[in-house]
């Protein structure tokens, strides 16, 4: 969606902010997956997995991390499914939540895996997604070189007199307009 009244690098700079946007909140999926990675005693068994009902259900608990946009719905679903214990409803839930992960966490190559307790994370993979973000979020910036000025135009050469250049101008006008062969 391209909006008529910004052009250019207003372009860019209105699309990276998005993009930032974007990131920051996976990286703070991935920072709230670490901790509940940690909470569940599995942060030093790599070969384990997390299950998307495990992660939802703790997620349920955390104020401060990043939400699905119907995440209101998917918590009143999750307490009356919890309530009356509807397993249907649950699953709903999980599987809502599960695809809402996947699809944010799919650019930094965490993909849910099947077991037989259900989809979930490798364990190993949540660590190293959130190693990788610690790294890149240490890293001191680096400012950009600046552009070389460009260098002064050589006035070595005499500009061609107005004289000169009008002679010149019907076989310009002439290579301009004859169609191409």
């Amino acid at each position: 969606d391209i909006m008529p009244s910004l052009v250019g690098s207003e372009m860019c700079i209105r699309d990276s902010s998005k993009r930032e946007d974007n990131l920051s909140e996976t990286e703070g999926i991935i920072k709230t997956m670490k901790e509940i990675v940690r909470e569940v005693g599995l942060e030093d068994k790599p070969d384990e997995i997390i299950t998307i009902e495990v992660l939802v259900q703790h997620w349920m608990e955390k104020d401060d991390a990043p939400v699905p946009p119907n995440w209101k719905e998917l918590v009143e679903k999750y307490n009356k499914a919890q309530a009356r214990g509807d397993e249907s409803m649950l699953r709903s839930v999980y599987t809502s939540m599960g695809m809402w992960l996947s699809k944010k966490l799919k650019v930094h190559g965490l993909k849910p895996t099947r077991t037989k307790y259900g989809r979930g994370f490798r364990v190993a993979d949540i660590n190293a997604a959130y190693d990788r973000w610690v790294a890149e979020k240490d890293k001191p910036q680096v400012e950009p070189e600046p552009t070389p000025a460009l260098p002064e135009p050589s006035l070595s050469q005499p500009l061609p007199s107005p004289k000169d250049v009008a002679a010149l101008l019907p076989t310009i006008c002439l290579l301009y307009t004859s169609p191409s062969p």
